[in-house]
């Protein structure tokens, strides 16, 4: 009995102790604004290609580039309206997805930048601009503020990137948010998250919330190949995609195409078109020019018609 007692104990205090850290991670991450000209944290990127019409974040005075944004109430990642842009002032990154801009085209880190790896790393790292950035086994918290190429593998704490090009992304214990030109895959992903890119092959084994903005590049629509195995809810706009399936949230698309999306345990809600529906359990809203081409085993099908 005693032994069991102990074995129970050492549990609860390995899991506070695990909480506890991953809790002042955040609060460390999300109490440091990273903007261009204040202490050369990081690299202005810009402001953003297109506002996002549905929430407008007031931009700053004449004269006033690079000073702190105004203050937005904290409601915490993954809401309903927790899309927002950034400001003249450069790229503000905060944990919680409030702020969600898309870099620029011309967005491009210095040829002085270098190369860098870290394999194994306890607490935050910040990082200004990087050539080429390889990070595997880092307990903390993950901040990046160009890098042309970023490459992330057993990550535990909270990340903010921007990269030209995340080629992998797996085995993320974290809340991620990231803005990306291009993006490989990212797969087992423990935390909530946030992109804005053009395009990503595909998104697999995801715990919570999933939240994708597009936007343009070189005249193409952005796009994302595979979404599959997420448990919670999907939030895509601005972006055509392959194929959705085995969701156990909801899904929703405005203003993009989707090819197919099969085996959806909550509501499908699409803005724009989508070919095949399979196994939808909840009601589907179509809101576009035609209703889907298939529905196979679904639930109640609304088409409006715009």
């Amino acid at each position: 009995m005693n032994q069991v007692f102990q074995n129970v104990t050492w549990k609860v205090l390995l899991f506070t102790g695990v909480f506890s850290l991953l809790f002042f991670s955040y609060q460390n991450c999300s109490e440091v604004g990273f903007q261009s000209t204040q202490e050369n944290m990081v690299k202005k990127i810009g402001d953003v290609d297109h506002p996002d019409e549905e929430l407008e974040v007031p931009a700053p005075p004449a004269g006033s580039e690079g000073s702190q944004p105004p203050p937005i109430e904290n409601g915490g990642g993954g809401g309903d309206d927790d899309d927002g842009d950034g400001s003249e002032g450069g790229r503000w990154l905060r944990a919680n997805c409030r702020i969600f801009g898309s870099p620029r085209e011309e967005w491009q880190v210095s040829s002085q930048a270098q190369d860098m790896n870290v394999n194994g790393h306890l607490g935050r790292l910040v990082i200004d601009e990087v050539n080429r950035l390889s990070v595997e086994r880092l307990f903390g918290a993950l901040v990046v503020g160009a890098a042309n190429e970023t490459t992330l593998r057993n990550i535990f704490g909270i990340v903010r990137i921007n990269s030209f090009d995340i080629p992998s992304a797996d085995h993320m214990l974290t809340h991620m948010r990231a803005n990306a030109v291009t993006m490989g895959e990212v797969r087992d992903l423990f935390g909530a998250l946030c992109l804005s890119t053009h395009s990503l092959g595909s998104l697999s084994n995801a715990l919570t919330a999933v939240k994708i903005r597009g936007w343009d590049h070189q005249g193409q629509k952005g796009h994302v190949d595979l979404i599959e195995r997420v448990a919670g809810n999907i939030r895509l706009k601005d972006m055509d995609v392959g194929r959705i399936e085995r969701v156990g949230g909801y899904v929703s698309v405005h203003n993009g195409h989707v090819d197919e999306i099969r085996h959806v345990r909550g509501v499908v809600k699409i803005v724009g078109s989508v070919r095949r529906l399979e196994d939808v359990l909840g009601p589907i809203h179509i809101f576009g020019p035609h209703p889907p081409e298939e529905v196979v085993n679904s639930g109640h099908l609304f088409f409006h018609q715009r």
